[in-house]
């Protein structure tokens, strides 16, 4: 849609839809660049997806450095029995009435604030509910997931301050009327390239392309008879203030250094991005599958370059450690793991102190992490802590990170004389995943030289070349040999390139 300008793009898609004449349409989805003056368009494209029984909508807005312009979703959307996947970003979810999503499998809302009594209202009102994502939220600080259908949940970036950068990010008056001049100059400046481009246009799209707001105005909308109710002027969308989340379902009391988390039926459950220094999770006993990826919150990389002796440094980095200890204890029995690398980092440094983690008892551990040279201690430390397993990813990250002890990082793997007991009792399968050319330097190498000479049940070790790589032949005939060379303590161990 990029391609398009605004005329262009609402001409665009109003006649795309007005030329549907199916009975049905499965999916819609919208990833467009938002502005208030818009909202009465969006509405008659929700109203269509109702009208044409849409069972998968995507509505995702971008409002650039104007936050407060989001979109408020109809309640005709919060009514819709017929959903089965719903995605919402950057919008405004405040449902002036029920909730009626009975048909509902699979719910994700982003850079949205959401109390803890609007998340209940959902969840209650949606019983098929299978899966939920949440991602770069904030308001809340509990979630009871009761309903036995509700299998899956995935946390991203759960953002505890976010409302506080909102509420300084916007700048209208008291009663939310007016937008402010920065805002006014930026609109205008919008409407006045728009107004150029158009110049540019043929005779056809200057009778009916010339914006949104011309759209509006000429009523020059093929599917707007039909689904003329319920339609928004600009005017009171430009009256209702357009604030940000920071009125939206404002009435939970947040808890700004914490989240809790009671799941009994979950079996699968992600943890990534920014998180809080404080995770409770309640009866998760179910759970199959996680992923622990989070960095519990910024502040510690700027406290990180302070002296560590210093008091707050170490509450807060005691803070961060019972957190992921916690966290870790309510994932013991968990079989399929998947671990990031600022855990990884955070547990390695923990035993380097002498301070105990939880051992797991996953057969099924990825670790998100390129084979560089601060990485090995943290490698070695996740394999201590996993002694019943059988089958271990390696995937490849972009994260740069700094040296964390001062090992002999060259030859760590060729010289290491830890015994490890999933290395002699049950792994059996080792995955690179993603791998590129690059990637087979002395690390990768001497990592998988010490895994054949030390599994005694090993059989295979896959090496997956990245999809996004060309192929270079030679490095891989190269690697290959060199592999195929390194002495093998399990006799059914194989090496596959794919």
């Amino acid at each position: 849609m990029d391609r398009f300008r605004k005329p262009q793009l609402f001409k665009f898609v109003d006649k795309t839809l007005h030329l549907s004449n199916c009975s049905k349409v499965k999916k819609l989805a919208f990833d467009i660049e938002y502005k208030r003056c818009f909202a009465s368009k969006v509405d008659l494209w929700t109203q269509f997806a109702a009208f044409k029984a849409t069972e998968e909508l995507h509505l995702e807005f971008h409002t650039g450095w104007y936050p407060y312009r989001r979109y408020e979703l109809p309640q005709h959307l919060f009514t819709n029995s017929i959903f089965r996947e719903l995605r919402f970003f950057n919008c405004r979810v405040k449902p002036k009435g029920i909730i009626d999503w009975i048909s509902l499998k699979k719910l994700s809302i982003g850079e949205v604030k959401l109390s803890n009594e609007l998340l209940q209202k959902i969840l209650s009102s949606s019983p098929a509910l299978e899966m939920l994502e949440l991602y770069w939220c904030g308001g809340f600080s509990r979630l009871d997931l009761n309903n036995p259908n509700l299998k899956k949940l995935i946390l991203r970036n759960y953002e505890e301050d976010k409302v506080d950068r909102e509420e300084d990010n916007e700048e209208t008056d008291d009663d939310g009327n007016e937008e402010t001049d920065d805002d006014s100059d930026h609109d205008s400046d919008e409407d006045n390239e728009e107004a150029d481009d158009d110049e540019h246009d043929n005779e056809e799209e200057a009778d009916g392309a010339q914006g949104a707001e011309e759209d509006e105005a000429d009523g020059d909308n093929g599917f707007e008879e039909d689904l003329a109710d319920g339609e928004n002027a600009v005017e009171e969308d430009e009256a209702d203030g357009g604030h940000g989340f920071e009125e939206d379902e404002a009435d939970g009391e947040l808890d700004p250094e914490g989240l809790v988390i009671a799941a009994p039926h979950l079996q699968s459950l992600e943890i990534s991005g920014w998180s809080a220094r404080n995770w409770q999770l309640i009866n998760v006993s179910s759970l199959v599958e996680a992923k622990l990826a989070c960095n519990f919150k910024s502040r510690l990389q700027f406290v990180e370059e302070e002296d560590e002796e210093d008091e707050h440094f170490t509450t807060i980095q005691n803070a961060i450690q019972n957190a992921l200890r916690g966290l870790l204890l309510s994932f013991v029995d968990v079989k399929i793991l998947t671990v990031g690398t600022k855990a990884m980092k955070l547990l390695s440094s923990m035993e380097a102190k002498g301070l105990s983690s939880p051992l797991l008892n996953c057969t099924s551990l990825t670790l998100e992490a390129c084979l560089e040279d601060e990485v090995n201690p943290w490698i070695a430390t996740m394999l201590g802590l996993s002694p019943n397993l059988e089958t271990l990813v390696m995937t490849k990250s972009s994260d740069s990170h700094k040296a964390l002890q001062d090992y002999n990082l060259k030859h760590y793997w060729t010289s290491q004389k830890r015994n490890f007991e999933c290395l002699s009792l049950h792994l059996k399968k080792v995955v690179f995943a993603d791998l590129s050319w690059f990637h087979y330097q002395s690390n990768f190498f001497s990592f998988v030289q010490f895994l054949l000479k030390n599994a005694k049940v090993l059989q295979k070790v896959v090496v997956k070349k990245s999809m996004q790589e060309d192929t270079f032949p030679n490095e891989f005939f190269v690697a290959a040999n060199k592999l195929l060379a390194f002495p093998r303590s399990s006799p059914d161990a194989v090496v596959m390139f794919c």
